[in-house]
C-alpha cells in the first residue's frame, strides 16, 4: 500500500521488551469495611466528567439479557467481578458488587471476601473507549503491541455505531491491503475449526481462522450495493 508523501502517519507502539497497558479506568482508594467481607466507597460525579458510566445502564438493538446492569464495572487485581442487583446477594456473594446511586454520587458496595481492598488494585471505569478518535476519517494510524483494557463502552447491534476500547472511526486494512485476519469473535472467544463462528462468519476455513475484508468499500461496491437497496425499496 503506498502512501502519500504529504500524509501523516502516527503510530503508537510499544517499546521493544516492555508491556503497556492503557486501560479506561483507575485505581480507588478509601474503602470502608462494612458486615462480613463487603466494603464500600463513594465516588463523586465530578470523578467521571461527562461520561458516567454507573448511572448509564446497558441498552440497544437486540439486547435482550443484562439491561439491568451499568456500563462501569469494578476490577479486583484486573479482573472483572460481577455487578448484582441486591446488597442480599452481594453479601451472599464474593466477588460481586452493588451500584447504589444518590444525587452527585454513588457508592459502590464490594464483596471483597478476606481481602482489603485498600492494600490490592481495585479500579472502576471512568472512559467510555480507551484508544479512540474524536474526529472521523483519520488515516494511517498504527496501534501496536499495546495491552487495551477495561473500556466502558455500550453494547452494540452489528448495525450499529461500534464504540468501544479500540477504534478508528473508519474501517480496518492491513497495511499492504490485504483482508485482516479474524480469530476470535465478537465476545472474544477463539473461534477454530471445532469452534466456528457464528452470525456472518460461520464459512470458516479448515483452519478455522476467517480472512475478511473490513475496510471501506470500493466506489463500484458501494453504488451497486446503493442501486439493489433501492430496487427492494421499489425505488428508482
Amino acid at each position: 500500500m503506498s502512501v502519500p508523501i504529504h500524509v501523516a502517519i502516527s503510530v503508537y507502539r510499544a517499546a521493544e521488551g516492555e508491556r503497556v497497558v492503557v486501560r479506561g479506568c483507575e485505581p480507588v482508594t478509601g474503602w470502608t469495611r462494612q458486615a462480613g467481607g463487603v466494603w464500600q466507597v463513594e465516588l463523586p460525579d465530578a470523578m467521571f466528567g461527562d461520561f458516567h458510566p454507573y448511572r448509564l445502564r446497558l441498552s440497544g438493538d437486540w439486547l435482550h439479557d443484562g439491561k439491568e446492569l451499568h456500563l462501569g464495572c469494578v476490577y479486583q487485581n484486573g479482573e472483572s467481578l460481577r455487578e448484582l442487583a441486591a446488597p442480599a446477594e452481594v453479601a451472599a456473594r464474593v466477588g460481586s458488587y452493588w451500584v447504589e446511586e444518590h444525587p452527585g454520587s454513588v457508592v459502590l458496595h464490594v464483596n471483597f471476601g478476606g481481602a482489603d481492598p485498600n492494600r490490592e488494585l481495585v479500579e472502576v471505569n471512568v472512559r467510555e473507549c480507551v484508544f479512540f478518535p474524536v474526529v472521523s476519517g483519520l488515516k494511517y494510524v498504527t496501534v501496536d503491541g499495546l495491552w487495551i483494557e477495561h473500556a466502558a463502552a455500550n453494547w452494540a447491534a452489528w448495525r450499529c455505531a461500534q464504540r468501544g476500547a479500540l477504534g478508528t472511526g473508519q474501517g480496518f486494512e492491513s497495511p499492504d491491503g490485504s483482508p485482516l485476519t479474524l480469530d476470535r469473535d465478537f465476545l472474544g472467544e477463539v473461534r477454530d475449526a471445532a469452534h466456528p463462528a457464528a452470525g456472518p462468519f460461520e464459512s470458516v476455513a479448515k483452519t478455522g481462522v476467517v480472512p475478511i475484508r473490513v475496510g471501506p468499500k470500493s466506489a463500484p461496491a458501494a453504488q451497486e450495493e446503493g442501486k439493489t437497496r433501492k430496487a427492494k425499496q421499489g425505488g428508482a
